[in-house]
């Protein structure tokens, strides 16, 4: 189906040529934050294929040679014949077209500090399933609206993963697909695409530029993640006196809620590091939580009602090891950590922890440990400072560590004693311990070679 005709039968009382084109330049009064943002960036999808591609991949989507974009603002839907008012305004559309084959995805945004109302979201997922090739016939075709995303500050895992996953019915969620994204994964991509080194184009690279540095202006409506929820501080609390429960509806909205804003300061940090490093970055899922958001969250509220920890692990490109991050809520600390595989210098204790050691400029100050892992999961009973150990190999590998290690776990262990129930400065120095633990101990470390395997000699 021809574009025009895709617009005329999505708004068959408007002439396709007056359909609101988004624009790199919109044409909106200067406070409308919302309209302006969703213009510039679906302007910016459908100028430059290699950012449609990076995003819209997230989705389902891939652009090829032969793909055309076109992207839409604020379109009138389902005009009343007689008053000609439309009943419906989406905040934006995108036409992804391929030979014959077409996708369309209907898109509502929310700037600021709003929040995606569920009604009305209810209302743009029916509105997409009235809209399907059930109902099309030739003399009055209907094209399909395949997908609804939403756009909002609010951070997902990844993009099946709805904040509004648990209030819509389950009918809902079966047609079309529903996504998510946060305007800081928009954002992010933009800047990784920037980084890359076959992204040469002139033109592409301003239009990318100049979206980078409108959506870090202050009046752009893109918000980082910069405290947990309001019940934050009693979390922590009840969780010192190890007086946390799900049996109450209070305690189990109270979990809830700080366990998922924890999960939005996983995708947040994921995010961060993916610009400070220039590489994307991604959330480690397993595939149960990848598919289902609701069972990650149920998971986690278990965790921290036996163990009183919340978790995530982090996959950097080319890093010799997932970050894990650990916030143990009952002893008010962080735990940062990666585990390296020593089977390629397994000689003796002592040459396998120079062989790591000998990686890291370790100072005293850092609160970096070292636990040593053997055979059959057997650990060292205690972990021993890094700086320690370079002073004096022997207290380590004398008489106390009595195996050959098969695995080192270096640990960055942060005392949060008096800031873990603070929602704000909790994240700051969450995010300012991943950089410290990055920059220090994981850009510098490298697995262990592989050991060859040696040729038999025959008799």
């Amino acid at each position: 189906m021809e574009l025009q005709n895709i617009l005329a039968a999505l708004d068959q009382n408007k002439a396709a040529e007056n359909a609101n084109v988004a624009r790199l330049i919109p044409h909106v009064n200067l406070k409308q934050n919302e309209e302006r943002l969703t213009s510039i960036v679906l302007a910016s999808v459908k100028i430059v294929p290699e950012f449609a591609d990076v995003l819209l991949a997230s989705l389902g989507q891939r652009i090829g040679t032969r793909s055309k974009i076109d992207c839409f603002v604020e379109l009138q839907l389902e005009r009343n014949a007689k008053t000609n008012k439309a009943s419906e305004r989406p905040d934006g559309l995108i036409v992804h077209r391929t030979g014959r084959s077409q996708w369309i995805c209907l898109i509502e945004a929310k700037s600021g500090n709003d929040k995606l109302d569920l009604a009305q979201v209810e209302k743009y997922i029916k509105l997409a399933e009235r809209h399907n090739g059930q109902h099309s016939t030739q003399k009055n075709p209907v094209p399909n609206i395949d997908a609804f995303l939403t756009i909002t500050n609010d951070f997902v895992a990844v993009p099946e993963h709805h904040p509004l996953a648990k209030e819509l019915p389950k009918k809902l969620k079966a047609s079309p697909d529903v996504y998510h994204w946060s305007w800081t994964y928009i954002l992010t991509q933009a800047e990784l695409l920037l980084s890359q080194d076959d992204f040469t184009d002139l033109t592409k690279r301003a239009v990318i530029k100049e979206l980078v540095e409108y959506m870090e202006s202050a009046n752009s409506g893109v918000q980082q993640f910069t405290q947990m929820n309001d019940g934050w501080r009693q979390f922590i609390q009840l969780s010192q006196k190890r007086e946390i429960t799900n049996k109450t509806k209070d305690g189990q909205e109270l979990l809830e809620n700080c366990v998922s804003a924890w999960h939005q300061e996983c995708r947040d940090i994921v995010l961060l590091l993916s610009r400070e490093v220039r590489a994307p970055v991604a959330l480690k899922l397993s595939r149960a939580h990848t598919k289902d958001a609701r069972k990650r969250l149920d998971d986690d509220i278990k965790k921290v009602l036996n163990e009183f920890v919340l978790e995530c692990e982090i996959e950097v490109p080319k890093a010799a090891s997932l970050i894990s991050i650990k916030a143990d809520t009952y002893g008010r600390r962080l735990a940062l950590s990666i585990t390296l595989d020593c089977n390629g210098v397994r000689k003796s204790p002592e040459a396998t922890l120079n062989w790591f050691l000998k990686q890291l400029d370790i100072k005293s100050e850092w609160p970096l440990s070292l636990i040593c892992i053997g055979p059959r999961n057997k650990r060292y009973p205690t972990s021993f400072k890094c700086s320690e150990i370079l002073k004096d190999y022997s207290h380590v590998v004398g008489d106390k560590l009595d195996f050959t290690p098969e695995r080192l776990e270096f640990t960055w262990e942060v005392n949060m004693s008096s800031d873990m129930d603070k929602s704000r400065k909790f994240i700051e120095r969450l995010e300012d311990s991943v950089r410290d633990f990055y920059r220090n101990v994981v850009q510098n470390m490298k697995s262990a070679p592989p050991i060859p395997p040696k040729m038999q000699e025959t008799e």
